[in-house]
């Protein structure tokens, strides 16, 4: 769920279910800062700047803070205080754009990856028709996960991506989780 890719800005509401207590492991989520942005950026998983290398050179640290910047709302995991992800969510009319970007020590927390998604995800949809995004075909360990999250994986997206790039849609609506 790398790629971003929003227009808009919405207000910022608290959903009630989002983010969960601390957990006893040490995970917990505040509100994503710059400073996030800077500490994760040369720590991202080697799929994630897989697919941003496909999207454009920019360098990541800009996207990641355009990430959070343009977001109606965006969240660090932190493990024992150390950022290891953000997710975040902007608006394109009523289209909810996703993303996530993380360390690889996310992948040592299944509840990072399935658990806390989903709870995530079901504060934020009755706010978008639909919740979407992009993401390289060549992704393929992500395509699984989005499927268990509920998305669909849909059709190529021409003239998203470097030229000669292949990036899918995937998208998720109340009706089809």
């Amino acid at each position: 769920m790398s790629a971003i890719n929003h227009r808009q800005k919405r207000g910022k509401p608290s959903p009630s279910s989002w983010p969960p207590a601390p957990t006893p492991d040490g995970l917990q989520y505040r509100p994503a800062t710059p400073e996030d942005a800077a500490a994760l950026a040369p720590r991202l998983r080697a799929s994630d700047l897989d697919e941003l290398a496909r999207v454009s050179d920019r360098l990541i640290v800009d996207r990641l803070l355009d990430g959070i910047r343009l977001s109606d709302e965006s969240w660090s995991c932190l493990k024992d205080g150390e950022v290891i992800g953000i997710i975040g969510v902007g608006s394109n009319g009523t289209l909810g754009t996703v993303w996530m970007l993380c360390a690889p020590e996310v992948e040592q927390h299944p509840r990072l990856m399935l658990e806390h998604p989903r709870a995530w995800l079901s504060s934020i949809e009755g706010r978008y028709g639909v919740l979407c995004n992009a993401m390289s075909e060549h992704n393929t360990a992500t395509i699984e996960w989005l499927k268990h999250l509920g998305f669909t994986i849909g059709d190529v997206c021409s003239g998203f991506g470097k030229p000669g790039e292949v990036f899918r849609l995937f998208y998720r609506s109340p009706s089809n989780v």
